[in-house]
């Protein structure tokens, strides 16, 4: 008798249920029975490995599949300039009826939130005129919607960005201006 009867026990309930789980569990006392000293010490040791270990959960397959669609890894950083560039299919894959886009979820800060224009995701700095903008874009110097009155030309507040100290401060210098003009019309 002893394991080969458990054994087939568990697998013979186990075949009744949906999914099978055969989760094997030694007994220590046959080791310690034979009066060997060494096979107790082992036992014991098993013992203590098995109450390390006693805190493992067991998941079926489904478990552990509802747990994978609730997170996934992103083939991409969602926070780069060029997020519209890598989230478009080729030219030659929008041909294909295979898949077609219908609702996207969540928002992205540097699109559906106002934004500096050198932010602007939807006319990246870096690969389009600085005096397109967005309905969300705001000037940078002026903080205001864009375009401002300074908008264009090639000192215009539409080439402002953070990296340039220049540019930085006269937006500090503008922000020293801008409140006290406030004051004076009340």
């Amino acid at each position: 008798m002893g394991r080969g009867n458990n054994r087939r026990r568990c697998n013979a309930e186990t075949k009744s249920k949906e999914k099978p789980m055969v989760i094997e569990i030694s007994s220590s006392s046959d080791e310690e029975t034979n009066g060997n000293k060494r096979g107790a010490e082992e036992g014991r040791r098993r013992r203590k490995r098995m109450r390390i270990y006693s805190d493992v959960e067991v998941k079926t397959g489904e478990e552990k599949r509802k747990e994978e669609e609730d997170c996934c890894i992103l083939p991409f950083d969602p926070f780069d300039a060029d997020l519209n560039e890598k989230l478009a299919l080729p030219a030659a894959e929008h041909l294909l009826d295979d898949l077609s886009i219908i609702a996207e979820r969540g928002q992205v800060a540097c699109r559906d939130y106002p934004h500096s224009r050198h932010l602007c995701t939807e006319y990246p700095f870096s690969k389009s005129s600085h005096e397109t903008c967005c309905f969300k874009c705001y000037c940078y110097v002026c903080d205001v919607a864009a375009p401002c009155m300074f908008w264009k030309g090639p000192n215009g507040h539409c080439n402002a960005s953070d990296q340039d100290k220049s540019w930085k401060e006269m937006r500090k210098v503008q922000r020293q201006i801008k409140p006290c003009l406030i004051k004076t019309h009340f």
